[in-house]
């Protein structure tokens, strides 16, 4: 079995044409779990090694707030 990545996508923080960037360079060595700015499980990134963060306007600032309520 493939190490996971959880690979966030919201448009156009972290665009979608990074994300496919992302897993096509990636995908033969591992498996993808997409999440986005919605409330996610709480158990969903119990097998995640990795967490990116695609590319999009290149405002980095803006994940505090994108992220406030849930950033532990």
């Amino acid at each position: 079995m493939k190490p996971k990545i959880a690979l966030f996508l919201h448009q156009p923080k972290c665009s979608v044409q990074s994300g496919n960037g992302i897993m096509q360079s990636l995908s033969k060595y591992y498996d993808f779990k997409i999440f986005t700015k919605h409330k996610v499980e709480d158990d969903f990134f119990d097998d995640i090694q990795i967490t990116a963060f695609p590319g999009g306007i290149g405002d980095s600032e803006s994940f505090n707030f994108l992220f406030k309520e849930k950033r532990t």
